[in-house]
């Protein structure tokens, strides 16, 4: 078997010519230019752990240089030693097709290179003792208390129970959300959230995201609908999709990206996917004048069900307005409201919606 010639770069004045496989040639060069650079803060060898323990180490790269703190070793013997490495190499390298890693040339002078990246390489020393394990770890188990003490008196504030969205249906979410942008940096960020999370308002059928369905929503809640909305529509790359946009609400301390500990903020909702089961503190809120069955009723209405051959549809009628776990369901199942027939309706071929119509008929 014939082998090309490479020729491997070992320092500024010298080359060497490898007679053998290029991923030989490669990996020596590899190991040649990795210990030419050990003290050049460009590889830090990284010991983790406790003392008294078996650390844990490893080799990371920082293409820009060093990292702080990390202690160059042996710096005064290292030139030397590279020096004389780099002179034993000689002008051209064969590997023969009978080598092996015990009695291969090339590979001994690249185990050579992993010796002196070994023991020159910088060291940095991040163990710690017990008692700073242990205080470390008291600290963290206080942060998480304090955080779960301000989630629960959040959650108390401005939640409701929670629920699911079921699936086939999309939840519509509020949010309160400020202008956290900082044009000094160049840093934009106009719908910060000010809160852990946005908060449903609604569960609908899936469908489109329309400013009259935004605002359905919006007034089922009288302090919401009290509020001057705008709707916005920014479907483009780095939009913020579909939303309503309240006016301004209030202030509350916050920090800043630019700096404020106060900020001015205000409501979107939105439509969204997602599995947040965290509710809006009036969830449901009242029904919308759009989604009103018959007027009247104890919230007891008892349902007719039957098929509509023509349509290949599945229609329930009420006889009077039924409970809102009810209307929950229905909107969760993917039926809607007839105003004109004074009925809810959804396709035959929809799976979920036959089987909440079945258990309505039981």
């Amino acid at each position: 078997m014939s082998y090309k010639t490479w020729t491997v770069k070992v320092s500024e004045t010298k080359t060497v010519d490898v007679r053998g496989p290029k991923t030989l040639a490669e990996e020596f060069g590899r190991a040649v230019s990795k210990v030419r650079q050990t003290q050049s803060g460009k590889y830090v060898r990284e010991i983790c752990g406790v003392y008294g323990c078996s650390p844990d180490q490893s080799v990371l790269w920082y293409p820009f240089g060093g990292a702080a703190g990390a202690v160059i070793d042996h710096q005064e013997n290292f030139e030397k030693d590279l020096s004389e490495y780099l002179e034993a190499l000689p002008a051209v390298i064969v590997v023969t097709e009978d080598e092996t890693p015990e009695n291969s040339e090339l590979l001994r002078h690249i185990r050579a290179a992993g010796v002196l990246f070994g023991k020159y390489v910088p060291t940095l020393d991040k163990r710690r003792t017990e008692e700073e394990v242990a205080k470390q770890n008291e600290e963290l188990e206080a942060a998480h208390k304090e955080h779960a003490e301000k989630l629960a008196a959040w959650k108390a504030e401005h939640c409701g129970p929670d629920t699911e969205v079921p699936s086939g249906s999309m939840g519509i979410y509020l949010r309160r959300v400020f202008d956290d942008s900082n044009v000094m940096t160049d840093y934009f960020n106009m719908h910060a959230g000010l809160d852990p999370s946005e908060l449903l308002v609604a569960i609908m059928p899936k469908q489109r995201q329309t400013e009259r369905l935004m605002r359905s929503v919006v007034a089922r809640y009288p302090e919401l609908a009290g509020l001057s909305w705008t709707w916005h529509t920014e479907n483009y790359s780095g939009g913020h999709g579909n939303y309503l946009m309240s006016e301004h609400v209030g202030t509350e301390k916050h920090k800043a990206y630019d700096g404020r500990s106060e900020v001015s903020w205000w409501y979107e909702v939105a439509l969204g996917y997602g599995s947040n089961r965290w509710t809006y503190k009036n969830y449901p809120g009242t029904v919308a004048a759009s989604e009103t069955p018959a007027p009247g009723g104890n919230g007891d209405g008892k349902a007719t069900v039957s098929l509509n051959a023509e349509r290949e549809g599945v229609e329930v009628r009420f006889d009077s307005k039924p409970a809102r776990e009810v209307l929950d369901r229905l909107h969760g199942a993917g039926f809607r409201w007839s105003g004109r027939q004074g009925l809810w309706w959804a396709r035959q071929s929809n799976a979920e919606a036959m089987t909440v119509a079945e258990s309505l008929r039981a």
